[in-house]
């Protein structure tokens, strides 16, 4: 299953980078063996799965993921990352000086999770600035792949609300 599920991951990965090469965006995937990492001078290993770069502009780290919102909040839904790949992501930030976003393709608007249907309508995007100290997020221990093996990690939470729509955030 996680063979199936990585694979079904960095289909969309490709899939939103070449839609921001198509707008005029440099693109850069990171390697996926055995994960997606950047390796920094003091040893430290990061997850990133993207770059996306703007001529004379800004570049942004990006984290994208295939999913649909958890229906905890049955009106709209919330969206789900890892404490530690928050913590890896604000950590590259830091380091790069570039914002990191936390991308999401929400599949439930693309017919389901194996339809590979692509509309930038589907993309989501927020800064992950942002998403650390928002008042909206919350807690909660859940399951996750963590190098290859279903474990219980910190998960962090947040209202759909927290993001921008690509295409809005496109225009800007």
């Amino acid at each position: 299953m996680v063979a199936a599920d990585r694979e079904l991951g960095g289909y969309w990965e490709q899939q939103f980078l070449a839609m921001m090469r198509n707008e005029g965006y440099g693109v850069h995937r990171f390697a996926k063996a055995p994960s997606p990492v950047v390796d920094t001078p003091d040893g430290t290993t990061i997850l990133a799965d993207g770059w996306v770069l703007q001529r004379k502009g800004d570049n942004y780290l990006c984290e994208i993921k295939h999913k649909n919102p958890y229906k905890r909040i049955k009106q709209s839904g919330e969206y789900g990352l890892e404490q530690y790949r928050l913590n890896h992501l604000q950590r590259l930030q830091r380091w790069v000086g570039d914002p990191a976003m936390y991308v999401i393709h929400n599949h439930d608007l693309s017919g389901g999770r194996d339809n590979r249907i692509n509309n930038v309508a589907h993309w989501f995007i927020a800064p992950i600035a942002d998403l650390a100290v928002s008042p909206f997020m919350r807690k909660a221990q859940g399951p996750s792949y963590v190098d290859g093996r279903r474990e219980m990690v910190l998960i962090c939470y947040w209202p759909i609300s927290e993001w921008l729509p690509l295409s809005d955030w496109l225009q800007q």
